[in-house]
């Protein structure tokens, strides 16, 4: 039930299943996407996504929240909360920025190279040539937006002077390890770009209670829900 719930909150992919089961471009999300093959051996996929989007709250969705918990997860902090912290392990630069504990020491980087904020609504990842080719290579660009307080805390963001991506502020896990911990097992009234969002969980009856997300666009078809409230027990 947990996964029945995961895909029923989570939405605007950069990519979706369709009914046979294959991964396609969502252009209810994206408004462009690129792949280049570099001479290095590596691949780089380009993505813009279409202004307005927003979460259940109302709140803009932007690239920076494509790119939130590919980061988050790859770090010392999300070891800490237990897990394993390689979800960027396939881009360029993820050793010396997963090797990075908040100082400069030699082999790590707090700046995630791999990883380009180009603007507002453009980022691009770089596949390290370890991962390539790959048959289903296209779904390196396969990411879902996040709220960036979820995975991040409170005041941290995600900035690109021209060399990569990187946190602003403190971003260890003394500082955030617990939030990203909570952050894992949150449920109510959490915000949702999906087309539904969880009102509340009592954990005692294990019952999970859904509405319907009023600011969802649509899949990658357009489709809406029309179920108004879903009990999950």
């Amino acid at each position: 039930s947990d996964q029945d719930i995961q895909k029923l909150t989570i939405g605007y992919g950069t990519m979706e299943t369709n009914q046979g089961g294959a991964y396609v471009w969502n252009e209810t999300a994206v408004k462009d996407h690129t792949e280049t093959d570099n001479d290095d051996g590596t691949a780089t996929y380009t993505v813009t996504i279409n202004e307005g989007l927003t979460f259940s709250d109302g709140t803009p969705i932007t690239a920076a929240n494509y790119l939130a918990q590919v980061m988050a997860f790859s770090t010392p902090v999300a070891v800490a909360a237990g897990m394993p912290g390689t979800m960027g392990q396939s881009f360029v630069g993820y050793k010396e920025f997963n090797a990075y504990t908040g100082e400069e020491a030699e082999g790590t980087s707090k700046i995630f190279s791999g990883i380009r904020l180009l603007d507002e609504y453009t980022f691009s990842v770089t596949v390290s040539s370890d991962y390539l080719p790959y048959y289903f290579a296209y779904t390196y660009a396969a990411f879902d937006p996040a709220p960036l307080g979820l995975w991040l805390g409170d005041g941290v963001e995600i900035k690109d002077d021209g060399e990569g991506c990187y946190f602003t502020g403190d971003f260890t896990a003394a500082t955030v390890g617990d939030q990203v911990n909570t952050a894992r097992y949150a449920s109510d009234n959490r915000r949702s770009a999906g087309p539904y969002t969880l009102v509340s969980f009592d954990k005692q009856s294990l019952q999970a209670t859904l509405e319907i997300n009023p600011n969802y666009a649509g899949n990658f078809e357009g489709q809406k829900p029309s179920i108004e409230k879903i009990v999950v027990t």
